[in-house]
Order: structure tokens, then C-alpha cells, then sequence
């Protein structure tokens, strides 16, 4: 895979049931975005195709946040992963 083509997944959610959430996904080539708050989506689905240049900054920032070093899956039930407005976690492939 080239340093500036799109991850073969990719799916980022932030936010809690309190607060405002993001969701965003990667679907056909096309990053899907849609705001959340008070436990529900807006509805409102926007939508981004990166160019490769800008999936090759991304895959920079990447390494240089040293992601793939993380654990591959942390959840709610991980202490550290809790706050008292919701939760954050992750998961990343391999």
C-alpha cells in the first residue's frame, strides 16, 4: 500500500451519551461524517475525499504519534478509558 492511498478501514468515534459525538468512517473511499448530542445522530451525513496527498499527511501524523505502537483495543471497561461524561476507546487493526 502506497503512502498515499486510503486505509483499507478506518472508523473513529468520539464523544459520550452526554455530550456531542463525532462518528467517522471510511466507506468506498469516501470518509463518512455525522455529528451526535443527547444520544442521538443528526441525520446530517457529510461526506470528504481526501486526496492522496492528504492521506499521505495522515499516514505521516500516523507514525509520528506512534499509533501503531498502541494496544490494539481498549473499551469502556478499562478504567483509564472512562470519564464521567462518557467514554473513549479504540481500536485499530493489526
Amino acid at each position: 500500500m502506497g503512502n498515499g492511498e486510503p486505509p483499507t478501514a478506518f472508523e473513529f468515534y468520539i464523544g459520550g451519551s452526554v455530550g456531542p459525538s463525532l462518528y467517522v468512517r471510511l466507506v468506498d473511499g469516501q470518509l463518512l461524517h455525522e455529528w451526535a448530542s443527547a444520544g442521538g445522530y443528526s441525520g446530517v451525513v457529510m461526506e470528504a475525499s481526501p486526496t492522496p496527498e492528504e492521506w499521505g499527511r495522515f499516514r505521516e501524523t500516523i507514525d509520528r504519534l506512534g499509533i501503531r505502537e498502541w494496544e490494539p483495543d481498549t473499551s469502556p471497561r478499562t478504567p483509564a478509558a472512562t470519564s464521567p461524561t462518557g467514554t473513549s476507546g479504540w481500536r485499530r487493526a493489526g
